[in-house]
């Protein structure tokens, strides 16, 4: 047990996601999971903060096992490409790990509420909006390049007839 009367100080601890490479950049902690200094000191001695964080990260764990064991499904890549969330993070300038990538693409490819994604990922909704706008932006810098736009006479002269009177 942990001696209230000191004057001990919480930390935070890194998301503990250690399913593939791509997930291991992530650093985001949620501050309803901080654990003490002196919790978990023991097997048989645990503080309900750290069984709390351990359900946190469970099941944060297990959302971020299945976008990685079904990608097309969640975010819309093909499993082959999943590489190009690390290649998206390193080429951006912003400061951004790959959980910003992996919840923007969610949010487009699901269109799910904002409190849904943020209690599967135990985020707060705030940070979620922010890190989704972030995601938009750095998206939308490195696709940018792969988006063609044809010359307007090439667009005539591919519409269909009764377009074109």
């Amino acid at each position: 047990m942990v001696d209230k009367s000191t004057n001990y100080k919480t930390r935070k601890q890194p998301a503990n996601i250690t399913t593939t490479d791509i997930l291991q950049s992530s650093q985001e902690t949620s501050l309803a999971v901080t654990l003490s200094l002196f919790g978990c000191t023991s097997e048989t001695e645990e503080s309900s903060v750290c069984d709390t964080s351990r359900v946190v990260s469970k099941t944060k764990k297990t959302m971020l096992d299945l976008v990685i064991n079904k990608p097309r499904m969640y975010l819309g890549l093909p499993k082959q490409f999943i590489w190009l969330i690390d290649h998206i993070v390193e080429k951006s300038t912003a400061k951004i790990d790959n959980l910003h990538i992996i919840v923007t693409l969610l949010k487009i490819k699901q269109n799910d509420s904002l409190e849904r994604i943020s209690d599967q990922f135990n985020i707060s909704r705030t940070k979620l909006s922010s890190m989704i706008l972030t995601g938009i932006e750095v998206l939308g810098n490195s696709l940018q390049n792969f988006v063609y736009c044809p010359q307007p006479k090439q667009i005539k002269e591919n519409l269909y007839h009764w377009y074109l009177k």
